[in-house]
C-alpha cells in the first residue's frame, strides 16, 4: 500500500529528480512530525523519539549507510513510510495501550496488537529502551 504522492503521480518515476525526491521525503518527515504530537505525552515522546531514530544513519536496517536527514528518510521503503503513517492515524487510546501496556512476563494481560503493526510497535520500544 503506497500513499499518494502528486509529484510523483506528474511524471514517471524514472524521470523525478532528486531535488524532487528531497522535497517529497521532508513534506513526509513534517507531515509524519505533525501527526506524532499525541493527547499524551507519553506515547507522543516514544513516537518523536522514534522518528528521530530514522533520521540517523544507525537507527534502523533500512537506513545503513545513508549520510544525511533527507537521504535517510529518502532510503525508507515505501511500504514502511506507509505503514508507520498508518500507525499514525489509530486512536490516542489504541497507541497508548500498544505502546505502553505491554508485560512479556505477561503476554496474555496485553491488550492485543494487531499483527500487521507488531513488529514497528517492537521497534518503536525498543529505540525507546536502548
Amino acid at each position: 500500500m503506497s500513499t499518494f504522492s502528486p509529484l510523483r503521480s506528474l511524471c514517471p518515476s524514472s524521470e523525478i529528480s532528486e531535488q524532487t525526491r528531497t522535497l517529497e521525503s521532508t513534506l513526509w518527515l513534517k507531515r509524519m512530525r505533525l501527526l506524532c504530537k499525541r493527547g499524551n505525552l507519553e506515547s507522543e515522546f516514544l513516537l518523536q523519539s522514534y522518528l528521530e531514530s530514522l533520521q540517523t544513519s544507525s537507527a534502523s536496517t533500512e537506513l545503513r549507510g545513508q549520510q544525511n536527514e533527507s537521504t535517510c528518510i529518502q532510503a525508507l521503503a515505501p511500504d514502511f513510510m506507509s505503514l508507520f503513517e498508518t500507525l499514525l492515524q489509530e486512536t490516542e487510546q489504541n497507541l497508548f495501550c500498544w505502546l505502553m501496556k505491554h508485560n512479556p512476563q505477561q503476554p496474555q494481560q496485553t491488550i492485543h496488537i494487531p499483527e500487521k503493526y507488531r513488529p514497528l510497535i517492537e521497534d518503536i520500544r525498543a529505540n525507546y529502551l536502548k
